[in-house]
């Protein structure tokens, strides 16, 4: 059983760079990760970098706090689900 197939790997930290985003997504790759988990400004790129892969890219909405109204929430989920993201976590 490939146990890291039931992982979502959360690639979240607020001050990474866009070269440390791209060797973790690089690393959960590898690892054949069910998901990386990225910020919204990290859609595009997790997308490119998974292309082809086992790996799917899912992301936060909102994150961490949740202070963002619904109809902020609704378009932004919409314009997520519409790149191709697996799985929104929304706060």
């Amino acid at each position: 059983m490939k146990i890291a197939r039931y992982f979502d790997a959360a690639i979240l930290k607020p001050d990474m760079t866009p070269e440390q985003v791209e060797a973790a997504i690089k690393e959960c790759i590898s690892f054949d990760s069910k998901t990386v988990c990225v910020r919204g400004c990290d859609i595009d790129l997790a997308l490119k970098l998974t292309a082809g892969t086992n790996t799917s890219v899912s992301c936060v909405l909102d994150f961490p706090y949740g202070y963002g109204g619904i109809e902020d929430k609704r378009g932004a989920a919409r314009a997520y689900a519409a790149k191709g993201v697996l799985d929104i976590d929304m706060v």
